[in-house]
């Protein structure tokens, strides 16, 4: 544990990999610490990153960048897409103090099935690190505020900046939207691995079924262009 500029770092392993971090709140050490329960898909991570040379991470839905901290150790560029403002916030002071992972781009914008302006859902608090919120969805669900963001196709991203190889996408139910925005990059060879937390119906947050799709649709968006 040190302490840079006032605030203190501390430093978790998760999957043999040492990642720092800010520890402003008890949640943010929540989310370091214990990956969020998370160690399966990181050790799958980091297996998977020896899988293309100058490979590329996309994480969709970063939070305060658990992912995106552990990739940019594994991964020769890291794109982290977020559009909570105090999430985005977070991220980017970690980054900034934590010199080395200046492969971090960090983007505060959504992705989704359109481009253009999207509006996501605060639940739960808008302090950094919690992870309720979403896009507006057809739920009727607690909503603490709202917020407008730029959200851009995976086809529309990936044909401006190039096709990613591993892809984790963790959404709070909106996946099959990002599935549905990036069709065409789902076809390209040079995306090998597509991982995706798949959000059930619930009474707090919306699912997939408040975005139009069933289980069964998200698995043949991925099935139908080649995945196993």
């Amino acid at each position: 544990m040190s302490k840079t500029h006032g605030r203190t770092l501390e430093t978790t392993e998760i999957a043999g990999t040492k990642v720092p971090y800010i520890k402003d709140d008890a949640t943010i050490r929540e989310r370091f610490k214990n990956g969020w329960d998370e160690h399966g898909l990181f050790e799958k991570l980091r297996l998977v990153s020896n899988d293309a040379v100058n490979a590329t991470f996309w994480d969709i839905g970063a939070c305060v960048g658990v992912h995106s901290m552990f990739a940019a150790q594994h991964f020769e560029n890291v794109i982290a897409f977020e559009p909570v403002g105090t999430n985005v916030a977070s991220m980017t002071d970690n980054v900034a103090i934590n010199g080395e992972f200046d492969t971090i781009d960090i983007r505060k914008e959504a992705v989704a099935d359109r481009e253009g302006a999207h509006t996501v859902e605060i639940r739960e608090s808008g302090n950094a690190g919690h992870g309720r919120h979403s896009l507006s969805s057809d739920g009727n669900y607690e909503v603490l505020t709202t917020d407008t963001v730029t959200a851009h196709t995976g086809d529309k991203i990936a044909a401006m900046e190039g096709v990613p190889n591993v892809v984790k996408i963790d959404v709070e139910g909106a996946e099959g939207l990002v599935l549905d925005g990036m069709e065409n990059l789902l076809q390209e060879r040079g995306l090998r691995h597509v991982f995706i937390e798949t959000h059930e119906p619930n009474p707090v947050q919306p699912s997939y079924e408040d975005f139009g799709y069933t289980l069964d649709e998200i698995y043949h968006l991925l099935l139908d262009a080649g995945f196993s």
